[in-house]
């Protein structure tokens, strides 16, 4: 879906200076755009107009070495209104928005979005999934599909720069890749590296139990 051959602009701005605080996402020839913030700075992110529009948002938990990220994926109306309604849900600590600048994604365009982000994250199966339905998504005419699809495309380039890779499936291993092979109490390991993490090759094995030396 992402063509890795085109080069493209992004550009992330830091409405209060902070590189971790709220930061607007929009790149070059996209009539979208995003705002990426910290739990802590939901506060001020509720003031941007960013957040006034009908949108798509994922909310997460970012993993660590025992456990994979957690996320929600949703859809609404009325960014600002849907995401207050979430603060009871308490496994989150970072959230993105993303909507158009000329307001014009309707309703069927964004259920088509959270389906289809859904579909991909699961398809991906490096997250937890704190969705409790799977939507049927809408049908679209094919020049809408078209439009969505494009739209999701550019959406999906922008959330690594702000530390979402779990939509990306584990690239396929390349014969120029440089495998790495971990061998200890009798069982093999076999992987490789890929620019958003490390895949562990099918067949592998390892202890269930940490050696103090791994720290």
């Amino acid at each position: 879906m992402v063509d890795s051959n085109r080069g493209f602009n992004v550009y992330l701005y830091m409405p209060s200076g902070h590189p971790e605080g709220v930061r607007i996402i929009e790149k070059s020839n996209w009539i979208g755009q995003g705002i990426a913030f910290p739990r802590t700075n939901h506060k001020e992110a509720q003031q941007r107009d960013e957040l006034k529009n009908r949108g798509i948002y994922v909310l997460w938990e970012p993993g660590n070495l025992e456990a994979s990220p957690r996320a929600y994926i949703g859809e609404t109306d009325n960014l600002s209104n849907r995401l207050k309604q979430h603060e009871d849900k308490e496994f989150w600590t970072q959230a993105v928005a993303f909507t158009r600048k000329d307001q014009n994604l309707n309703k069927a365009h964004i259920l088509y979005l959270e389906a289809r982000l859904l579909q991909i994250a699961k398809e991906a199966k490096r997250c937890k999934l704190e969705n409790s339905t799977q939507p049927q998504g809408t049908s679209l005419s094919e020049s809408d599909k078209a439009e969505a699809e494009l739209f999701l495309s550019d959406i999906l380039i922008c959330l690594p720069l702000i530390g979402i890779n779990f939509f990306a499936k584990p690239s396929s291993y390349q014969d120029n890749a440089e495998l790495l092979f971990l061998s200890a109490k009798g069982l093999k390991a076999t992987g490789y590296e890929i620019p958003s993490g490390f895949v562990v090759k099918a067949g592998s094995a390892s202890p269930k139990e940490e050696t103090p030396s791994i720290h």
